[in-house]
């Protein structure tokens, strides 16, 4: 949507250094969705994915190269900076700070689709005892082994009107299901699958369910870096395109995005799942 993003297959990435990884953007925010919703976390989002939705609201086509330890001091620095900027923590020793967000915050791999990349479980294992917690999430197409140490949340799409179930391996592996729905009919999305269903049902793991966000037009700050067409860097990419605010006059479909809100909440009721809202776009926040 946003983005105009092109599918990408694993074999872009053939040629990624070892301990490396190719990143969009990285950020300092609160988790809007999912088992960890409302925490603070630090946002890795990977370049590329390997499907096309319509509905998607994120820019993934941009990359830089970095290395597991400069990715991981870049994010600590993001933290730290923050933290410096907007409260009265200030001259701390860096390790006060690393400790601190061992202690809480968590760190969130996402895309694109993060299981393009094979350093991804390096880089897992790398973060391990350096943050409160880990997740990664998936759309469910590509498994990969990641430590168990990790929370995977899988978020299968339907780019051919159709969703595409997971292997087997991969539903053994996922700790919960997030899916996005719509009001509309006759779309696939209208709906949770049969087989997800059953999933919950047999191992007691919870689905998350999102209504589809129906945007009117891209946000106005990623549109005018778009139209003053200059490739933009990673602090540029992550302070910018990284935020959406439910607040700005315009930017949402406001009719459809209730009646999407109206059938998620009914499909949580139906089916004993849990309402997941994109809560750090209500506090204006990456």
């Amino acid at each position: 949507m946003f983005g105009q993003n092109k599918p990408t297959s694993k074999h872009y990435f053939s040629d990624l250094p070892e301990n490396s990884l190719g990143i969009v953007s990285r950020f300092y925010t609160l988790q809007g969705e999912g088992p960890y919703s409302g925490m603070p976390a630090l946002f890795i989002r990977l370049s590329k994915c390997n499907l096309t939705c319509g509905f998607c609201d994120t820019y993934f086509n941009d990359m830089i190269i970095y290395s597991f330890n400069e990715l991981y001091d870049d994010g600590i620095n993001c933290i730290i900076n923050w933290r410096e900027k907007n409260s009265s923590i200030d001259n701390k020793d860096i390790n006060d700070h690393k400790n601190w967000i061992k202690n809480n915050v968590g760190i969130v791999i996402t895309g694109g689709e993060p299981m393009l990349q094979e350093n991804i479980k390096g880089f897992l294992e790398y973060v391990k005892d350096k943050f409160a917690w880990s997740q990664i999430e998936s759309n469910g197409t590509i498994y990969s082994d990641i430590p168990e140490h990790t929370t995977l949340v899988c978020s299968p799409k339907a780019p051919k009107k159709k969703y595409i179930k997971p292997s087997l391996k991969y539903l053994n592996r996922a700790d919960c299901l997030k899916f996005v729905v719509s009001s509309d009919e006759n779309s696939p999305y209208y709906d949770i699958p049969d087989w997800a269903v059953e999933w919950s049902l047999k191992t007691k793991k919870p689905i998350y369910v999102s209504p589809m966000n129906i945007y009117k037009k891209e946000p106005e700050q990623s549109k005018i870096l778009r139209m003053q067409n200059t490739e933009n860097d990673i602090i540029t990419r992550s302070d910018v395109d990284e935020v959406i605010s439910f607040w700005e006059d315009g930017l949402l479909d406001t009719t459809q995005n209730e009646k999407n809100h109206n059938r998620a909440g009914l499909l949580c009721m139906r089916y004993g799942f849990k309402l997941n809202l994109q809560v750090h776009l209500y506090a204006s926040l990456p």
